[in-house]
């Protein structure tokens, strides 16, 4: 499947992120489409609520780019969303990475980077500055500030949440912290999406890795069967 994002980070000194140079991956965004959407969908619709609900979180989402890719992800699988309850949230720690994420408007070099042609004329139009995003792949998302090392339980329960490549320059005392507040924001059937060269391993936390064709993703370990709290059988 074609994509959009925004590349691969580097550091910088207010512990935000932006763009690199190298090209995006779209494995994250595959199995978005091929695997987690649709087994979200199937064991949600069974819970009789008359919207589906399907809540997203891109932590640290820069300009914007990764937020919008999701949103495209979901219009070109769902079609209309009149059946769902969608809602897809991108933070960063920058208000200026924020400000550039809701306007939604991006140069030619930035749109070079992964968008195909049939996708660019679906869901952009032309504007004097390069390209902006449409008004239906825009209403799918909302932006806000928050820093990840701080508590951010104030966003609420989520999903699926993307957390790719920001990780990679905390302290492995910060990560490990992260990544159980994450867990306590996640759904416990949810999907956590990290980047591609990173891994959990070392951090002493409940998520569990699973395989889907080139992308790996983490869930809650389950509890085994006959099981109780506190080790009891």
């Amino acid at each position: 499947m074609a994509c959009w994002t925004r590349p691969d980070r580097e550091p910088s000194a207010s512990c935000t992120t932006r763009p690199g140079r190298t090209g995006p991956d779209r494995s994250p965004f595959e199995l978005l489409r091929y695997k987690i959407i649709p087994d979200l969908i199937d064991r949600r619709s069974n819970g009789g609520a008359s919207k589906i609900p399907i809540r997203i979180w891109s932590a640290a989402c820069s300009h914007g780019q990764e937020v919008y890719t999701i949103a495209i992800v979901l219009r070109e699988l769902l079609g209309s969303a009149e059946k769902y309850d969608i809602r897809l949230l991108g933070t960063d720690i920058s208000p200026d990475a924020i400000a550039r994420a809701s306007r939604g408007i991006y140069n030619k070099i930035e749109m070079g980077r992964g968008i195909e042609a049939p996708l660019m004329a679906r869901h952009f139009v032309s504007h004097p500055e390069g390209w902006r995003v449409r008004d239906e792949i825009r209403a799918l998302a909302a932006f806000r500030n928050a820093n990840l090392l701080r508590d951010f339980s104030s966003l609420g329960q989520f999903d699926i949440i993307f957390c790719r490549n920001v990780a990679i320059y905390f302290s492995a005392e910060d990560k490990a912290h992260l990544f159980a507040r994450m867990e306590r924001s996640l759904a416990p059937d949810g999907y956590l999406i990290i980047g591609s060269t990173e891994s959990l391993a070392g951090l002493g936390s409940n998520f569990e890795p699973k395989r889907y064709l080139r992308s790996v993703f983490y869930q809650r370990n389950e509890p085994s069967v006959g099981s109780a709290p506190g080790g009891r059988t």
